[in-house]
């Protein structure tokens, strides 16, 4: 399956912020993002009715492989609230200045 256009736009973004970004294909997480301290697995979602199933699978998979997680959202209001996996809505991701900003975003968003 080809990359969608606002995959290719996470990816373009995450890369911008210092991040290697390899997307992955039928897969419940849509890529893994790294530098030299981190890697995160990421999901994508456009569709503002599947986010909370969207983060109900991706919980269980972050708990399963003991990495930390990330949900990237369309709109930012699908981004507000607290939520098990930190979420953050592209034109949030296009304001962050580097990895070190995005990583201390995701700090304050994750529910323990």
């Amino acid at each position: 399956r080809k990359m969608k256009e606002f995959e290719r736009m996470v990816k373009a973004e995450m890369e911008s912020k210092g991040f290697s970004v390899f997307p992955l294909r039928k897969s419940i997480v849509n890529f893994i993002a790294e530098d030299k301290e981190i890697s995160y697995f990421g999901g994508i979602e456009e569709e503002a009715s599947r986010i909370r199933k969207k983060v109900e699978y991706l919980k269980e998979f972050y708990e399963l492989s003991n990495k930390d997680g990330i949900l990237i959202v369309k709109k930012e209001s699908e981004a507000s609230g607290n939520s098990e996996v930190p979420i953050i809505s592209y034109s949030e991701l296009s304001k962050v200045k580097d990895n070190q900003e995005f990583k201390e975003i995701l700090r304050e968003r994750r529910v323990d």
